[in-house]
């Protein structure tokens, strides 16, 4: 589901944040202020995507190939960060 067509385009990223916490779901931005929220709030999971796999078809591939990795999902706390180098998985600090 997309901000924009449920018309949150406009919301603050805290605000993004706790709602998707709210209904346990992922965040999948290219905004790297969300990883900084997800270590802060540790309620919340981010897959960041970086350089050249912005482009729709490679991000679908390299999600398709995190699901495959992850099939349990991805936990809150937990950030995500696929570039060019690959996929990289960084669980959040406990507590």
């Amino acid at each position: 589901m997309r901000l924009l067509d449920l018309g949150y385009e406009r919301w603050p990223d805290e605000r993004i944040a706790a709602h998707a916490a709210v209904e346990q779901r992922i965040i999948l931005t290219t905004d790297t202020d969300f990883g900084a929220i997800a270590v802060r709030r540790r309620d919340v999971g981010v897959v960041l995507f970086r350089g050249r796999s912005q482009r729709p078809a490679v991000m679908i591939g390299m999600l398709k190939a995190l699901w495959t990795s992850h099939p349990s999902g991805i936990a809150a706390g937990t950030i995500v960060v696929i570039d060019n180098a690959g996929i990289r998985v960084r669980q959040g600090p406990e507590g």
